[in-house]
Formats: C-alpha cells, structure tokens, sequence
C-alpha cells in the first residue's frame, strides 16, 4: 500500500495496537501532570497563607499580567484549532500517506494507515502544547504573585489558574481512548478520499 486510497477503515483499527493507544495517552498523561503539580504546589501555597501589609502591593502588574493570559488563552484557542485542522487537512493526509516517511532509526515506513496515526499523534501534540502556553504562563504568574504576596492582598487574581482548570478538563473529555482514535481516523481519512 502506498497511497491513502488503498486504506481501509480496518487498516488502520489493525495497526492502533495497544501500544500505540497507549503511546497516545502517554503524551496526553505527561502533559496533565506537569499541569496538575503546578496547580498542587499553587494551591498549597496559597493555602499555607501570608499576611501581607495593607498598601504593600499595587495590583497594576497583576492585572495587566492577568490581561495577557486571557489574550494568550484566545489566541492559543485560535492558532491551536487551525494548526489541528491544517496539519489533519485532508490534503495534508493525502500528501503524508502518499509519501515515504522514516529517519536513520526507525527506517522506511511505507504503511499509509501507519502515516495517517502517526500525523493524528502530531496534530494532537501540537494542539495540546500551544494550548498549554498560556496555562503555564498563567501558572507561572500566579507562582510568583504568590511568593510576592501580591495574591494574598489580592485574591482574586488566583482566577488566573482557570485556564489550566480549563485544560485539565479538555484533557479529561480528549483522552485519547481507542474508540476515539478510531472515530477520528475514520472520520479524517474519508475526508481525505
């Protein structure tokens, strides 16, 4: 088989192993996890407490930090939507599964129901980690106004780790089981035809 013509929908059922279902949740699983230790170590932070000095802080840098991660969440949304559709495009798919893919390691992969996972496993990781730039952004910022004191003074501003309740969520309803990967690969390979 050289071309995505010749690929069956059990083709690729076939070549989604169990190893690989898992490889798909591996990356997924390793992407929740360094998410939720942030948001551990945050959330226990601001639970030991601080008192801080009436006056003390000025939440200017805060707010316009604060700011910047909403930009950055809407802008993440949009250019991780796009970059999913287009690198699942069913040009992109054609094109991939028509062409030999392989490096010095691995060798030659001539397999198109191989190609078309291994593009699914590329577009799924590019999505999630430009979304995961503002979330961390946001964890970051929320991090150091914690040990600034600033949030103590100014609570509120802990409303920045929503974006990572957010992603954590997205991770839970997108984790990649083996019936989800099949309904995504049947449904961008007959596109693709």
């Amino acid at each position: 088989m050289t071309s995505l013509s010749e690929v069956d929908i059990d083709t690729i059922i076939e070549r989604l192993t169990p190893a690989r279902v898992r490889a798909f949740q591996i990356l997924q699983v390793g992407l929740v996890l360094g998410i939720m230790v942030m948001l551990v170590m945050i959330l226990f932070l601001f639970g030991l407490g601080r008192e801080t000095i009436p006056g003390e802080f000025s939440d200017e840098r805060v707010r316009g930090l604060s700011m910047l991660v909403a930009i950055m969440v809407l802008v993440a949304l949009i250019v991780g939507q796009l970059m999913y559709r287009r690198l699942l495009s069913p040009a992109r798919i054609r094109d991939y599964a028509s062409r030999p893919l392989g490096n010095r390691r691995s060798g030659i992969i001539d397999d198109p129901a191989e190609k078309v996972l291994t593009l699914m496993q590329q577009a799924m990781l590019v999505r999630l980690c430009i979304y995961d730039i503002p979330v961390l952004f946001g964890l970051v910022v929320c991090l150091t106004e914690l040990v600034s004191g600033v949030i103590f003074a100014y609570p509120q501003y802990m409303l920045i780790t929503i974006p990572a309740f957010a992603q954590l969520a997205f991770l839970a309803v997108t984790f990649p089981t083996r019936e989800r990967l099949i309904r995504i690969a049947r449904e961008k390979v007959l596109q693709a035809r």
